[in-house]
């Protein structure tokens, strides 16, 4: 039978860093599904010729929104990227060390 080991903290803390990874990039690729509507309304608006008010209206609206949407892909994707290699910042982050800790006083 396999000897009951516990488990240790650098494994945990991957393992955290990479299940939060996962859901980011689940969140990217659901954010990506949604540009192309975002594109095309935009260029539906932009390429209208007789352009009322509103219509400039909507083609800077879908402008700013497929922009915030494309950065908010790239944030989302070098996030993911950064906590799948999970550093000694990302450790930090999930387990910060007591000043204890890193002084070697206690365990």
């Amino acid at each position: 039978m396999a000897e009951n080991t516990p488990i240790e903290r650098e494994d945990v803390i991957l393992i955290a860093s990479r299940i939060l990874a996962l859901l980011l990039l689940v969140w990217a690729l659901l954010d990506l599904a949604a540009l192309p509507e975002q594109g095309f309304s935009l260029i539906h608006y932009r390429i209208l010729i007789n352009k009322t008010p509103h219509d400039v209206y909507m083609s800077h609206l879908y402008l700013i929104a497929t922009i915030t949407l494309a950065l908010k892909i790239l944030a989302l994707l070098a996030t993911v990227e950064w906590l799948w290699k999970c550093g000694p910042k990302v450790e930090g982050l999930f387990s910060p060390k007591s000043s204890g800790q890193e002084l070697g006083d206690q365990p």
